[in-house]
């Protein structure tokens, strides 16, 4: 909660002191920024038995480059690069076929037999959006609506499954997509901003459930907070 609360302080001091602009007028006014979001992960494009399990949830950080379209300033395309780290606790098992050595998945519905089970993604990630904003070049409390495209790419990936008899760690799944497309919605005022960030894929897209066939999929749904950093 410490870090939380310092980084939440940081960024109300960063959008409500006005900086030296060094004389830059209206035109010149943008708002590149620093970012670092948290959020929820949920799971979609999923068998009904799949459920969450455990800690689920992420962490990104990165800057974004505005580029203003009117010269008040207030609408903007912004351009960015960085890092996230999510967890997916659920109760999907992946281990390795011994026969063909692809991966296998397998819903396990007793929680007995799990003690730990995750998914875990390390990825770059580059967004665009399109940026709405009440700011001006000497207000920095504003209400914004950012919405834009963010694309993903896994650099690491992790299956760690430990039970009551065995644990398996898989690492760079050979099933699994490394390039994901995500919708992303920010909305917020001050420090405060909600982000919604909805995937347009699955990272399994040729997967299925070893007794039942069915479509394993996995479409990660985030859903959480996001600090802007002036």
């Amino acid at each position: 909660m410490i870090p939380i609360a310092f980084l939440m302080g940081w960024s109300g001091i960063a959008q409500s002191e006005a900086p030296s602009h060094g004389g830059l007028d209206q035109e010149s006014y943008r708002e590149d920024q620093f970012y670092i979001g948290l959020n929820y992960n949920v799971l979609s494009n999923v068998p009904t038995e799949v459920a969450v399990r455990g800690i689920s949830g992420g962490l990104s950080f990165g800057f974004i480059r505005d580029m203003p379209l009117v010269s008040k300033g207030n609408l903007a395309i912004g351009l960015g690069g960085g890092f996230s780290f999510d967890r997916y606790g659920q109760n999907i098992k992946i281990s390795t076929s011994p026969d063909s050595g692809a991966n296998t998945f397998e819903i396990l519905t007793s929680p007995s037999a799990i003690d730990q089970n995750r998914l875990s993604v390390v990825a770059l990630e580059v967004p665009l959006e399109l940026r709405w904003r009440t700011s001006t070049l000497e207000t920095y409390k504003f209400w914004r609506i950012y919405s834009g495209i963010k694309w993903s790419y896994s650099l690491w990936n992790q299956a760690y499954f430990k039970g009551t008899e065995q644990s398996v760690s898989l690492t760079d799944l050979s099933g699994m997509d490394p390039s994901q497309f995500y919708y992303t919605l920010s909305l917020g005022y001050g420090t405060f901003n909600a982000q919604l960030q909805y995937g347009l894929g699955t990272f399994f897209s040729q997967a299925t459930e070893a007794e039942s066939a069915a479509t394993i999929g996995i479409t990660p749904i985030k859903i959480g907070m996001v600090f802007y950093l002036l």
